[in-house]
């Protein structure tokens, strides 16, 4: 929980200092589409989490996005998770590359497990589960152009899934954009 409150104040801080000045890097009806891979570590290991997600300017400095991802883990157990989440993105004014973003969203996932436990006297059982959450991201991260239409990201995010229990991670993500017009 303190993690979160963190993240938050430091997003409503950073959005509060530049509110004044609405980023202008992407115009209005400029569309963003792409896709990502995100290295994730939640508290009883790591995996890869890859997507393609796709994002609409509405504002100068306000821009939605939509993505969708797809992970998959096997050590004994075998998981999947299949995400959508919709995201506010505020795009910092800046005069020099790389520019800046900060991110907050809301969705869901979808998490599927397998795995083996051996039980007393009748040996091996096959458990299965499935489940759907809500999920929040917050994060921050910054865009660098490579060609007029195409640019890397680089973000840090915080999810917290709220499943029984409560799952929070932090997250490395990378990806490559189009932009079109």
């Amino acid at each position: 929980m303190r993690k979160t409150l963190v993240l938050a104040s430091v997003f409503l801080g950073a959005l509060s200092f530049s509110l004044s000045a609405a980023a202008d890097i992407l115009p209005p009806g400029t569309s963003e589409l792409g896709g990502s891979a995100e290295i994730t570590f939640p508290e009883n290991g790591s995996f890869i989490y890859l997507g393609p997600r796709f994002g609409i300017v509405l504002a100068p400095g306000s821009e939605l996005e939509f993505e969708m991802g797809y992970s998959r883990t096997s050590d004994g157990l075998t998981n999947s998770r299949l995400a959508f989440v919709a995201d506010y993105i505020y795009n910092f004014e800046t005069i020099s590359t790389p520019y800046p973003f900060a991110l907050a969203g809301i969705g869901f996932a979808r998490s599927h497990a397998e795995f083996v436990t051996s039980g007393f006297p009748f040996g091996l059982t096959e458990i299965e589960t499935d489940e759907t959450n809500a999920v929040v991201n917050l994060g921050a991260g910054l865009r660098m152009p490579l060609t007029q239409s195409g640019l890397i990201r680089a973000e840090l995010r915080y999810t917290i899934e709220f499943a029984d229990p409560d799952v929070s991670t932090f997250a490395v993500l990378a990806g490559f954009s189009i932009l079109l017009d």
